[in-house]
C-alpha cells in the first residue's frame, strides 16, 4: 500500500474573510490531491464564531471551533480581511489572538494572505522577521510590531517556517509556492496551467519574490504575476 503523507492545513476565518484569500488558495490544495497521491492536504475551516459572512455576503457556516492544540506539522493559513481599518476588538477576535500565542509552534507553517499578517502581527508571530502584505497595509504592519521587516512590493515573502503575500491572486501564488515544496513543482505547475486558472507557475520565477534564510534574502525574477 502506498503511504500517503497528510498535512492538516486550517484555514483560521473571522467575519468579512475575503473569499479569494480562502477560497483560491484552497482550491489550489485540493487540486494537488487530485493530481498526485503521495501528499494530501486536509483542510479544515476554524473560527470563534460558529459562522461568519464573507467579504461578498456568503454566509459560511458549520465552522470548527479553535482546536485545543495544533499538531506539530499542522499549516494554518490567515486569510486577509476586507477593509482598511482592523481593531480585532470584538471578544471572538480577542479570543483568536489569544489562541494563535498559545497555539502556533515553530515547528508550524504559518501562511499570512493579505491583511491576514496584520492578525499574525498582533499575535507576535511575526516579531523580528521578514514580511510583506498588502500594499495598503504596509504602514500598519510597521506600526504594528517595529521589529517587522516590512517588505514592499512583493507578491510573497518567506523566512523559515512563516510566509507572508501581497493582496488578491498573491495569496494564490503563495499556495502554488507551498504546494512546491511539499507535493513537487510538477503539481503546481501542472495546477495553474490548467486552461480555468490562467496563470504560469514555475519554481523561482516570481516578480519581486522575497526568501529570507536567517538574515540572507534572495529575489526572483518573474515570468509575469
Amino acid at each position: 500500500m502506498q503511504n500517503v503523507k497528510r498535512h492538516t492545513v486550517y484555514f483560521l476565518l473571522l467575519p468579512d474573510t475575503l473569499l479569494i484569500d480562502m477560497a483560491g488558495p484552497a482550491d489550489a490544495l485540493l487540486f494537488a490531491n487530485r493530481y498526485q497521491k503521495d501528499i494530501h492536504f486536509d483542510l479544515k475551516f476554524i473560527s470563534p464564531f460558529p459562522q461568519i459572512r464573507s467579504s461578498v455576503g456568503l454566509l459560511l457556516g458549520e465552522l470548527a471551533p479553535l482546536p485545543d492544540e495544533l499538531e506539530a506539522d499542522a499549516i494554518l493559513i490567515l486569510p486577509g480581511l476586507v477593509g482598511m481599518e482592523f481593531h480585532y476588538d470584538t471578544p471572538e477576535e480577542k479570543a483568536a489572538i489569544r489562541w494563535l500565542r498559545q497555539q502556533v509552534k515553530p515547528s508550524n507553517r504559518l501562511i499570512c494572505i493579505c491583511s491576514g499578517a496584520l492578525l499574525a502581527a498582533h499575535a507576535g508571530l511575526l516579531s523580528n522577521h521578514a514580511a510583506t502584505t498588502h500594499h495598503d497595509h504596509c504602514k500598519d504592519l510597521a506600526n504594528i510590531d517595529s521589529s517587522i521587516r516590512v517588505e514592499e512590493n512583493r507578491i510573497f515573502v518567506e523566512q523559515g517556517m512563516v510566509s507572508t503575500s501581497a493582496g488578491v491572486t498573491a495569496g494564490i501564488d503563495l499556495a502554488l509556492h507551498l504546494i512546491s515544496q511539499l507535493a513537487g513543482p510538477l503539481t503546481a505547475h501542472f495546477r495553474c496551467s490548467c486552461p480555468q486558472h490562467g496563470r504560469l507557475y514555475a519554481p523561482g520565477r516570481f516578480r519581486s519574490t522575497t526568501v529570507a534564510v536567517g538574515h540572507a534574502q534572495e529575489s526572483y525574477p518573474s515570468c509575469g504575476a
